[in-house]
This record gives structure tokens, C-alpha cells and sequence, in this order.
């Protein structure tokens, strides 16, 4: 290590500002690194989701007009297996054709777990790791896009989806108002990911603008 370095270290290592420790800022930049890979997985299954829908509309509407009216996908059955139904879920074609439209249920489904799952990820796993870094409670640690993503987690898990009163707390994605149903679109995730990136990057260059007493 450099002379400048090792100073900075010393310095950061002081009761005041012990966040600033090289050790720490080591830490911090492999737990908010792992966080945006994942969230960048997760964001690619979401694309891919939006990918396939069009593909199996359009399958069901070849199947439509050769005169098909419901769809089922069904088991393969082995020799020698005992007898079960073959069928693990069959609807209308008209169903499947329309949950797999632009913007449709599946659509919006998919924008969901997305919102879900990174939450869920941020919360219990890499909000812990920091909070262990910093040798702090993670409910110390706010940020305010997350709280944003709790909120409408917490509808999608706990309240079918609509907004309740916590709507009026949302401070960066403000998308929807109290009895607002959370229908995330393709830019709405696009705009999570670029707020994403943009908190990471804040909270690694100052941790301590996010934490609060």
C-alpha cells in the first residue's frame, strides 16, 4: 500500500468515521457487488419472461386458427409408472393468448416476483452483510428506492397487489397512490435497475448518507 493509503486507512479507522476503513470499504464493494450481479440475473430472467410470452401467444394463435380451443400442458407418462393425470394445468386457448399479450397478466405477473425477489435479496441477505460491515443493525440502514420496493412488496404479498395508505410514502417510484393496483411495466423495472446501480454506487462512495440513529 501506498503512504497516502495507509494514512487514509489510519484515518478512517478513527472512532469518528470507522466506515471508511479500507478493510470495510473491501467489504462493502464485495457485498454491493454480489447484490447487483444478482439483481442483474434476476433482471435477465425478467427479460427473457418478456421474450417468451410473445413466442407462446403467437404459438396459440397458430393453434387457434387450425380450430384448437383449449391448450394443456400435460406429463410425459413412462411405461411402468403408476397411473396419474397427465394433465398439470389446461384453460381456453383465448386464455393463454391473452395472459401472454403485451403487458398482460404474465407480464405483469413477472414484474412482480421481479420486485419481490429483489427486495427479498436486499433485505435478508445483502442489508445484513452491510449492517455486519459497518458494525451496525441493518434497520439502520436506509435507503430510500428499497423502502420504495418494501412498500410495494408488501402489497403485491399482503394485499393482493393494491396499494394501501403506504403509498403516500413512497419517495423515488412514485407510481401509485392509495388503492392503485402494482402493475409493473417494462420501464417501471427499467427505471428499478437504474436506480440500482445509481444507490450503489452512492452508498459505496458514503455509506453514512444512509444510515440513520
Amino acid at each position: 500500500l501506498s503512504t497516502r493509503l495507509l494514512m487514509e486507512d489510519a484515518e478512517a479507522n478513527s472512532p469518528e468515521r470507522p466506515w471508511l476503513s479500507l478493510n470495510v470499504r473491501q467489504k462493502m464493494h464485495a457485498s454491493l457487488a454480489e447484490f447487483r450481479d444478482w439483481v442483474d440475473n434476476v433482471y435477465g430472467v425478467y427479460l427473457d419472461a418478456l421474450h417468451g410470452f410473445p413466442l407462446v401467444r403467437d404459438q396459440q394463435l397458430a393453434f387457434k386458427q387450425e380450430g384448437a380451443t383449449e391448450f394443456a400442458y400435460a406429463r410425459l407418462v413412462k411405461g411402468g409408472v403408476a397411473p396419474r393425470p397427465i394433465h398439470l394445468h389446461q384453460v381456453g386457448i383465448d386464455t393463454v393468448i391473452e395472459r401472454n399479450t403485451f403487458g398482460g397478466q404474465n407480464a405483469v405477473f413477472i414484474g412482480r416476483m421481479f420486485i419481490v425477489s429483489v427486495y427479498g435479496f436486499w433485505d435478508d441477505h445483502t442489508r445484513e452483510q452491510l449492517g455486519v460491515v459497518l458494525s451496525i443493525p441493518k434497520d439502520q440502514l436506509k435507503v430510500p428506492v428499497m423502502g420504495d420496493l418494501r412498500r410495494m412488496r408488501h402489497a403485491i404479498v399482503h394485499c393482493r397487489s393494491r396499494m394501501d395508505a403506504r403509498a403516500k410514502k413512497l419517495e423515488v417510484l412514485k407510481w401509485y397512490s392509495e388503492g392503485d393496483v402494482v402493475s409493473p411495466t417494462r420501464d417501471h423495472v427499467g427505471e428499478i435497475m437504474d436506480h440500482m446501480l445509481e444507490f450503489t454506487r452512492a452508498f459505496e462512495a458514503h455509506p453514512q448518507r444512509f444510515i440513520v440513529a
